[in-house]
């Protein structure tokens, strides 16, 4: 196989596993609150909750609660990037999977945004702005963790092609 045209994958990156899992502690609570509600409410009907049906609502919710966190949690595991020598792919879904690939030799610049909270818990955005046929590009590598070492990865990548304009961006 010709060397120039192999393309290996060397990196995967994931989102930080911190956002899936404040999504499901935020679910945790929306559906606390709605079986409460509608087990006080159950509760004025009848005297006894099980015998008016406190326990089947308390069964669906549970179950679309636990429906939710399994899709979160697959949305997370389905959603990925590699970057290799020449190229970024974005990964995405879970029945219908979409794959999107960005040529690093049209790339321009690298950069990173990242928030109060990103720096705390170490996770941001990596911004690639490609130039193709007059056009602007951004490939977005979102909320990943460690994202200054992918961003001097990147940067290393870039500098091969004679194009290393990175900066780091604190939003």
């Amino acid at each position: 196989m010709d060397q120039n045209n192999f393309c290996s994958f060397d990196i995967r990156i994931r989102s930080t596993f911190l956002i899936p899992i404040l999504k499901a502690v935020l679910l945790q609570l929306f559906f606390l609150v709605l079986y409460t509600v509608l087990l006080w409410n159950f509760n004025h009907i009848s005297a006894t909750p099980l015998k008016s049906g406190g326990i089947i609502v308390f069964l669906v919710l549970q179950s679309l609660q636990s429906f939710w966190v399994i899709v979160i949690v697959m949305k997370w595991f389905f959603k990925y990037y590699e970057i290799s020598q020449k190229e970024i792919v974005c990964n995405e879904g879970i029945l219908f999977q979409k794959r999107r690939s960005y040529s690093l030799e049209k790339a321009e610049s690298v950069s990173l945004n990242q928030s109060f909270l990103g720096k705390m818990f170490n996770f941001g955005t990596v911004i690639v702005e490609l130039y193709m046929a007059s056009s602007r590009y951004e490939v977005r590598l979102l909320r990943i963790s460690n994202p200054r070492k992918y961003v001097s990865i990147i940067e290393q990548t870039l500098s091969q092609f004679g194009s290393s304009n990175g900066e780091v961006r604190d939003d």
